[in-house]
């Protein structure tokens, strides 16, 4: 039974981290997306300037 158990703790902290991981990817392209639509408003700011 104790085989049993750890391989069960192993699948949870398994399912645990992936979830840390995705939710961390996701974030991380939210960010990016973020960065970019600033980048490109700024461009269109200093090509109206000009």
């Amino acid at each position: 039974m104790a085989l049993a158990d750890r391989i069960a703790k192993f699948e949870q902290t398994n399912q645990v981290a992936f979830e840390i991981i995705e939710a961390e990817a996701h974030a991380r392209e939210q960010k990016t997306e973020r960065l970019r639509q600033a980048r490109l408003l700024q461009a269109r700011k200093s090509e109206e300037q000009d």
